[in-house]
């Protein structure tokens, strides 16, 4: 069976995920491509409604991981202006998990891995 919960209607970890994502970036106006260092992916979403603006950011795999391989995880310095609240995308009912960020002129600091973040100004 494959969808977003199981026979039972219990949800599934991408469930929690999608319900994040929905909830940050719905009627978003613009989303924009970033730049940033090799290896990661971000992405700038805008609002017309006057909402914060979100971040979402990953690292990108060139090679595929054997299950059960844990994540590789990078600090990475990203070009996002300070302060943001910062949101790892959830597998479980329980609420998002924030991670310690490092800010200072130019940008923040944080441990990225495959797994999508969201930033929210």
């Amino acid at each position: 069976y494959v969808g977003l919960a199981d026979a039972d209607g219990n949800p599934w970890p991408a469930f929690y995920a999608l319900k994040l994502l929905v909830e940050k970036l719905d009627g978003f106006a613009q989303a924009e491509k970033m730049p940033a260092e090799p290896g990661v992916e971000l992405y700038r979403f805008t609002f017309a409604d006057g909402r914060p603006t979100v971040w979402v950011a990953w690292l990108t795999e060139e090679t595929v991981r054997p299950l059960g391989t844990p994540l590789p995880k990078q600090r990475i310095r990203l070009d996002i202006p300070d302060p943001v609240t910062l949101y790892t995308i959830p597998t479980t009912g329980a609420d998002y998990e924030t991670i310690g960020l490092e800010s200072g002129p130019g940008g923040i600091t944080l441990e990225l891995s495959p797994e999508p973040v969201l930033l929210e100004e």
